[in-house]
Formats: C-alpha cells, structure tokens, sequence
C-alpha cells in the first residue's frame, strides 16, 4: 500500500533522482577505471588482479605459470607515505579588526580535539590511499550524538570506507568542489537491515515520483538509502548603515533584518536617494544566498531532513 507524498516532497524526491542519474551517467567511466587501478595496484599472485580473466583462464587450461611481480605499489606508496609524514590539517590565521592570535590559538585547539577524537589521522590516511591507488578519495565532517543518553553532539571527522559512495555535482568548475549546488553519499541496504532501522518507512516504493528509477534504487535484495544535499539559491540583499538613535553600525542580509530595522534602512535610502554614492551614508549591494539543505531519501521516501 503507497503512502501519500506531498507535492513538495515529490518535487524534491524526482529532482534526487534526476540529479543522481546525471551524477551516475558522467562518472560512470571514472568509476569503473577507479576499480580497475585500485584492484591493479594491489594486484599479487594470489588474486591475479594485473592479469585479465581470459588470459588467466587460458593459462590455467594450458597449465602455463602467473606471476605478478607487483612493481606498482612501492612507487605508490612513496606518494602515501610522503602524504603521511605531511597530513592535511586545520590552520586557523586570525584575520579582520576584531580577530585576535589568542582566538585563533583557542579554535586551534578546538579543531585538534575535534582530530583526536575522530582519529583523524587514520581518516586522511585512508582517504588519500583511495586516492593514490584509484583517483579519488574522501572524508567527511559531520556531528555525532556523545552517546544514547545525552542530547549533547561532537563534530567529528569521519572515514568514508568506499569513495565509490559519494557523488559530486557533475557542473562544478573548482577542484575542491566548494562551488558544488548538490551531492549525495549513497548506502545500499539489505531490506531485512533497512527494516530494523527504518520501520516507520517500510514502504518506499510505488508513487509517480519513483517512476523510471526503480530498478536503480530498489531492488530484490537491497534499499538504496540516499544522503542528498543541496544548495537553494535566493536574491538578497547585503546592507550596511548605522541607526540614528543609538549610532549603532549594522551590516547584515536585508532579509535578516527585524522590521524595524527594515523600516529605518528604507527611510534612510528614501531621503539620500539623490545624493552620490561615495556620499551616502548606507552601502547595499545585490547577492546571491546559498543556503544547504539537507534529505535522507529510500526509494521515494524522504525519512529524514534537516
């Protein structure tokens, strides 16, 4: 039996699903050379990786020898190690009229705890073997409860243990990927385990909104469980002046301002409209805010958001 699905939500769910397929479609060939050189790089004479099945198969039946004498991993693992020996890490300069070396020096220390306790070391090591050996890697920063009996939350540096997971905005044009507007980090679930974890959303399957993916996203065997972020783009405006009575200096997003505020920026833009630029005592300039949403979505089910 299908569940109801608001407009809004299905809206949202066929814009996943479209988004995903294009991500599939463009890395595809990316994906499969990654397995292919991660399998090579570790290749041995037991697994038979740098040799192709037909050959191997061939040599078998015609009693012939495989060796692999696996000559790619220690020019690997000069690149690792020397990865090793410089990790990547948080480096706080104090910047701007009220940052301070003694500020900079406490959100240091924040940051390390925040490396200690997530073991980070580990977690960049991993990440850049993945790279290294199949092209890409990553990590993830995220927030975790402290345990099951509190409401407290740790920011934590987390391992992501397959790359192949994780699913970038296809359009992007810087090489970190911070101009990224969405992405997605996959989980395909056996359905006996995404029941005892979802049994309130049992029934992701079976509305408008899941036409043409579900062979994709559900299977026999599995649930795909899909972490989709996105980036909402609204016109604002960013403003700065000062308020008369009390000579305060405000700059903020027009759209964060309370009404009064609103009410008086207005005033003041009314009455210097005809005075030149460089003489006026406001300054406002058009933005574009990118503001991230988050959805855990199975099949055609949104089972979470924040």
């Amino acid at each position: 039996m299908s569940h109801a699905i608001s407009e809004k939500d299905d809206k949202i769910i066929k814009e996943a699903h479209k988004r995903f397929s294009y991500c599939e479609e463009w890395e595809a060939t990316a994906r499969a050379n990654f397995e292919y050189d991660y399998k090579f790089a570790n290749g041995d004479s037991v697994n038979m990786f740098q040799w192709d099945d037909w050959v191997v198969g061939d040599r078998v039946v015609n009693e012939r020898p495989c060796l692999t004498i696996n000559k790619t991993m220690q020019h690997n693992l000069q690149i690792v190690n020397d990865g090793k020996q410089n990790k990547p890490g948080v480096k706080i300069a104090p910047v701007g009229d009220t940052a301070s070396y003694e500020a900079a020096q406490i959100y240091m220390e924040i940051c390390r705890h925040i490396e200690y306790i997530s073991n980070a070391e580990n977690v960049y090591d991993s990440a850049m073997e993945f790279a290294v050996n199949g092209g890409f890697g990553y990590w993830r920063i995220t927030t975790e409860y402290i345990n099951d009996r509190s409401f407290d939350q740790d920011i934590i540096i987390k391992r992501v243990k397959d790359p192949r997971s994780i699913y970038l905005d296809p359009d992007i044009n810087e090489v970190d990927g911070s101009d990224a507007n969405y992405g997605f980090v996959i989980t395909n679930k056996p359905k006996d385990l995404y029941e005892a974890e979802y049994p309130n959303h049992t029934d992701v399957g079976g509305s408008d909104s899941f036409a043409g993916y579900t062979s994709s996203w559900i299977t026999r065997e599995h649930i795909r469980v899909a972490e989709y972020f996105r980036k909402t783009n609204k016109n604002d405006k960013y403003v700065k002046f000062k308020l008369l009575h009390t000579g305060e200096e405000i700059e903020a997003y027009l759209s964060e301002l309370d009404e009064e505020a609103k009410t008086y920026y207005r005033e003041v833009k009314e009455t210097e409209k005809d005075i030149p630029y460089d003489q006026r005592s406001y300054m406002e300039r058009d933005v574009v805010r990118g503001d991230i949403e988050w959805y855990k979505i199975a099949g055609n089910t949104i089972i979470d958001r924040g």
